[in-house]
């Protein structure tokens, strides 16, 4: 069976915890928990372990026993483990994507990107070594796997902001059609069913149920009830559900074609509205608060 993103994700991100764990004299169980507070309470103590050890290497280092150069290396690594705290709690998290705030979108992109930096750092200090001599080829190897790594994460983290845009992007396109006056060009790039006017949640596990069956992949909803984007927008989207589809792909018009058997309304976007960047997507449910469709084209095939 073909792992969900976010169990891919956190496979990858529970190697990383094991690969640090390792080093630190920690060990974890081979499989990824459903909990992922366990991530946030291990990357919490990882932090707390580096304090303490930069504490403790201050202390040496005063008294005359260390280098400053050891200290240094102590901060760094307490800075890595600050980091991977950071990207536990906002990248492998339970919080949804669509609730991301722009201040934790920007901290996960920039902390997951240190933490390339750094490694690419050590990989580069270890390349070096080993052409003196100084290094096994091993540990050059283990370093540069760890680099791959963390540009996987890196590259998640990245993928995930842009889902979010998206998502604020389909958000804008419901918001600019109140404002949208061209009723024409509103015509040609959105489809209206009313159905039986009201749109019930429960009978979302039936859609998701007869979308993976039919085409063997989960439905990418992109917007589940209401959201912090639509919330700042200014719309209600409670009992509401937006999917990621193109209402005119083979996967949107079979939707659409669901919807309309079972009676459900819902809003399909063919394309962007003038002024709002976004991507075509079907809103189930009545429209959101503040979106005027008395004009709109109604579909009832």
């Amino acid at each position: 069976m073909r792992k969900s993103p976010k169990r891919r994700l956190g496979a990858l991100f529970f190697g990383l915890l094991t690969g640090f764990l390792t080093l630190t004299g920690i060990t974890l169980a081979a499989s990824v928990p459903a909990d992922t507070s366990a991530y946030t309470a291990v990357a919490d103590s990882l932090v707390q372990r580096a304090a303490a050890d930069v504490d403790r290497v201050t202390a040496l280092v005063a008294s005359g026993v260390m280098a400053r150069a050891q200290l240094e290396q102590a901060q760094e690594r307490q800075a890595d483990a600050q980091d991977q705290a950071l990207l536990a709690r906002i990248l492998y998290a339970n919080t949804r994507i669509e609730d991301m705030s722009d201040e934790d979108a920007s901290s996960m992109i920039e902390a997951a990107k240190r933490r390339v930096d750094r490694q690419a750092g050590v990989v580069a200090q270890r390349q070096d070594l080993l052409v003196k001599g100084i290094l096994a080829k091993s540990d050059l190897t283990a370093a540069q796997e760890e680099l791959e790594s963390r540009k996987g994460v890196y590259e998640l983290a990245i993928q995930r902001v842009q889902l979010l845009n998206n998502l604020r992007h389909m958000a804008a396109a419901e918001e600019q059609y109140q404002r949208d006056a061209q009723a024409a060009l509103a015509r040609s790039v959105m489809i209206r069913f009313d159905g039986s006017g009201a749109f019930d949640p429960a009978d979302l596990n039936k859609i998701r149920a007869r979308y993976e069956k039919h085409f063997g992949a989960t439905l990418p909803i992109s917007a589940l009830g209401q959201t912090l984007v639509h919330q700042a927008m200014g719309l209600d989207h409670r009992n509401r559900v937006d999917v990621a589809l193109n209402p005119d792909s083979a996967e949107g018009v079979w939707l659409r074609s669901l919807l309309q058997h079972l009676n459900i309304p819902y809003l399909a976007f063919r394309a962007a509205v003038p002024g709002a960047a976004t991507a075509p997507h079907i809103h189930i449910g009545t429209g959101s608060s503040r979106l005027k469709i008395a004009a709109l084209p109604r579909d009832h095939a």
